[in-house]
């Protein structure tokens, strides 16, 4: 029985003396300096990622209670973390093991008071990774962003998957807008102006409209470039075209010379591509087709932001262009200037912002995108410019340079820069005011 007690007094005055660690918590207040600690470890393809996400905040928080010597009774610890994959092939072998990749991970803890108690993690549930988190995987200048979250947006799958020369997954054209929405669902790209209007399905099919009306239907596995295909997460890649004579073709299959011509004869515009499908052989497949008008351009007022440094007035619709709008699986508005500025924009105010590399229009095959972007120019934040060396960030705030990014901090924004032999790339940032 003195056992007995002895062991739950024990276990009592543990649970007591344990600190707490809050992760994205704003009621957190500091009561000291921020300590960051940085580690590093490299794994090969096989290794598990989880594993070793667990082990470098294992052992940052061995060094960071290294360092406080002790915590607090019921302590509160504000952790603001990031991970950074590089990966890198080994010339000398072929085999899928000798792919190393090195995990980069840097724990800002920051000793806090007044955190919300509803969101407290013991050190157990920190080092597991319950909570949110990003990992950023680069390879030279390309940049994938990756969440736990698979949220996915409410749009509806096609009821049909068949196409003919005058009906597109049940549409046709005359149809109005409502009415196409009706058929298709949500769509995942908008392009508009007051009397044209593109609307992109999955990442592969755009329906065109002029006056509120169906004028043309356009498939084609290049239609978008990757900085938006990585936003957009419906597929929606099967395709079946029905012939007048009944046939059946499917893009997913290789084509004969034959259903090539009767495509033509049927389509307005026809394109195939060749494949190997075998050591020996090459096949044919469909690629693109359309149908009808086609938008090539739709005029707009050029509006890049430039300025981010103000607070946001409330008013979005009059600080950012609104003619090219995106649905993600995350966020539900994100607003695309012609300068590769991603606005995501929460209860009127841009809440998250990502400044791209300058989207290359020549693989574009939505023509009225590609002649939006060639209108811009690359990006501009407040002064600092793309391509700019790192240094000039300090111009806006402070900046801790880490691998091939760095760590930036404002008055008005936080967040990443993306760096290339010294110069800035790509940035993705959170405002402050949201």
């Amino acid at each position: 029985m003195r056992t007995l007690l002895f062991t739950l007094l024990c276990f009592w005055q543990c649970s007591a003396m344990a600190a707490n660690y809050f992760v994205k918590d704003k009621s957190c207040e500091a009561i000291s300096e921020q300590l960051t600690i940085k580690t590093q470890m490299s794994l090969f393809q096989s290794d598990s990622e989880v594993k070793a996400q667990q082990d470098l905040r294992t052992e940052a928080l061995f060094e960071y209670k290294k360092i406080k010597n002790s915590l607090a009774a019921n302590s509160q610890i504000y952790v603001k973390e990031r991970f950074v994959m590089n990966r890198d092939v080994n010339q000398e072998s072929t085999s899928s093991n000798s792919i190393k990749k090195r995990l980069f991970y840097t724990a800002h803890f920051t000793p806090s008071k007044h955190c919300n108690e509803n969101q407290a993690m013991s050190e157990a549930t920190f080092i597991a990774g319950e909570h949110t988190f990003r990992i950023l995987k680069s390879k030279e200048k390309k940049i994938t962003i990756l969440s736990n979250s698979d949220d996915r947006p409410a749009f509806k799958k096609f009821d049909s998957k068949l196409i003919t020369s005058k009906h597109f997954f049940d549409t046709k054209f005359g149809q109005s807008t409502q009415e196409v929405t009706q058929l298709l669902g949500l769509h995942s790209l908008e392009l508009k102006n007051e009397s044209k209007r593109i609307r992109v399905y999955g990442r592969h099919h755009a329906f065109h409209f002029v006056n509120n009306q169906l004028v043309g239907y356009q498939f084609h596995l290049n239609l978008l470039p990757m900085q938006i295909n990585n936003v957009l997460t419906l597929e929606n890649k099967e395709l079946k075209i029905k012939l007048s004579n009944d046939e059946i073709v499917e893009a997913a299959t290789s084509i004969t010379p034959l259903q090539i011509t009767v495509l033509k004869k049927e389509f307005a515009d026809v394109e195939t591509a060749y494949y190997k499908s075998s050591d020996t052989e090459v096949d044919q497949r469909l690629i693109g087709l359309s149908q009808g008008q086609l938008i090539g351009k739709i005029a707009f007022n050029k509006h890049c932001i430039k300025s981010f440094i103000a607070k946001n007035d409330g008013n979005i619709d009059k600080n950012i262009n609104t003619s090219l709008k995106l649905i993600s699986s995350s966020e539900d508005n994100i607003s695309v200037t012609p300068c590769s500025e991603f606005l995501y924009k929460k209860a009127n105010f841009i809440a998250k912002l990502k400044l791209f590399e300058p989207i290359s229009t020549n693989n574009i095959k939505l023509s009225a995108l590609a002649n939006y972007f060639k209108q811009g120019h690359s990006w501009d934040f407040s002064g600092v410019k793309y391509n700019d060396p790192i240094a000039s960030l300090a111009k806006l705030g402070n900046y801790d340079e880490f691998f091939d990014s760095a760590e930036f901090t404002s008055q008005y924004w936080d967040g990443y820069f993306y760096i290339y032999n010294g110069k800035l790339l790509s940035a993705e940032l959170t405002s402050n005011d949201y």
